[in-house]
């Protein structure tokens, strides 16, 4: 499991039954609330690109990929 805090740019994660792969994150912390991490991403099944937000301290399933050169 991997904390989404920790999410970098090129990480693989599954999420809601997708597999995504981290193109840049963010995180935003204000005094009143709890972090909200955004991680623009690309699903690698359809091709499309999504924000998805997490509250701080979410986990998500790593996602293993092997990467081959053609």
């Amino acid at each position: 499991m991997i904390i989404v805090n920790d999410l970098k740019p090129g990480t693989t994660f599954k999420y809601e039954g997708n597999i995504y792969v981290v193109l840049n994150t963010s995180l935003n912390k204000t005094a009143m609330r709890q972090m909200v991490v955004k991680a623009h991403a690309k699903d690698l099944r359809s091709g499309t690109i999504k924000d998805v937000v997490f509250t701080g301290g979410d986990k998500v399933e790593e996602a293993p990929i092997d990467k081959r050169t053609m």
